[in-house]
């Protein structure tokens, strides 16, 4: 479900238990091509764009008994041994009045270097991980713009 207002589109997103809504503004494409729940790619301006800007949203789902700082102790834990990212910037923040675990960190993948802002949550049950990427070299130019499309995410819990 879209609603547009001048260059900012809201959308939201029917999640079983929960109703999730962000906005974004038209420099972005909503991808649905992916089984993955939310896909927003950057319109990129640029001809010699071997790698487009892109923000997602993963759900992990029934995570009863799981707190959110068990959360961010294994997505540090992962982050270093299975990514081998070098992390950057972290801090535990209220999103929507949701304790949020916001990081960016640094990885290289097949010889190419990026940068990662990421936002998770656990809220009713479900981790939610909204992930920015971008390569390296680029990530500044983008980081406000998605900073502010990331930080107007909420879930809602359904009303029965």
């Amino acid at each position: 479900m879209y609603s547009q207002n001048s260059n900012n589109i809201e959308l939201t997103i029917d999640n079983k238990e929960d109703i999730i809504t962000i906005s974004y503004n038209d420099n972005w494409i909503l991808d649905n091509s992916d089984d993955i729940l939310l896909e927003l790619i950057h319109k990129s301006k640029e001809n010699s764009d071997e790698f487009r800007e892109n923000i997602t949203l993963l759900t992990i789902e029934n995570l009863i008994g799981y707190d959110s700082n068990a959360l961010i102790l294994n997505n540090r834990l992962y982050l270093k041994q299975n990514r081998n990212a070098k992390i950057i910037d972290e801090e535990i923040m209220f999103l929507n009045n949701t304790k949020t675990y916001r990081v960016i960190y640094e990885q290289t993948t097949e010889g190419i270097k990026y940068k990662v802002l990421q936002y998770l949550q656990l809220a009713n049950n479900t981790r939610y991980t909204l992930t920015f990427i971008s390569e390296l070299k680029n990530f500044s130019k983008f980081e406000n713009e998605v900073s502010t499309i990331m930080e107007t995410f909420k879930v809602h819990k359904k009303e029965k």
